[in-house]
């Protein structure tokens, strides 16, 4: 019959301070909450400087589009003026971006987040100066419309100051298969 090995003693001090903080409870690490970045909207004549920092966080528009919009349309769009690019900056350096657009219905005007990519969290907290050029161009709401990224706020329970579910969106495509 074979001898049990005799289990070697762990000396890593990673796995000693674990065991170390089991025996005093598990006390959770208090995390520090990111900074607020500043909201700042991209004028139309610099939205193609802004691609390199901005292509990152919003790649995803094509496949969360459905194939509806890629990045270079979207983009093209801030440039004529009918989409709006922001950038969240902290401390100089950008952490996030997000694509508004104002959509006028018969009776409100809404600004409508269609794309946000980078510290999401961070971006939605930021609405200080979104209030502002809502209020400015007359909206009388902001909505979030990606799914995903909606779903996401929810899960964390970080719906920002007074923001709700109030809907889903719903899709059928509508091709045929050439075959």
């Amino acid at each position: 019959m074979p001898r049990a090995r005799k289990k070697k003693r762990v000396e890593d001090p990673m796995i000693l301070r674990v065991a170390e903080l089991r025996m005093d409870g598990l006390k959770p690490i208090p995390q520090e909450e990111p900074p607020v970045p500043e909201l700042l909207q991209v004028p139309p004549a610099e939205v193609e400087m802004a691609r390199e920092t901005v292509i990152a966080w919003l790649y995803g528009v094509e496949s969360w589009s459905r194939g509806a919009i890629d990045l270079d349309s979207m983009l093209d769009l801030c440039k004529e003026e009918s989409s709006q690019l922001w950038l969240g900056v902290v401390d100089g350096k950008a952490v996030g971006a997000l694509v508004t657009e104002i959509r006028t219905y018969p009776l409100a005007r809404v600004i409508c987040i269609w794309c946000l990519g980078g510290d999401v969290r961070a971006m939605l907290k930021a609405h200080g100066a979104l209030d502002e050029f809502a209020r400015r161009e007359g909206a009388t709401r902001i909505q979030v419309e990606c799914p995903k990224w909606g779903e996401k706020i929810i899960h964390q329970g970080e719906l920002g100051r007074d923001m709700k579910p109030v809907r889903a969106i719903l899709e059928r495509d509508l091709y045929t298969e050439i075959g």
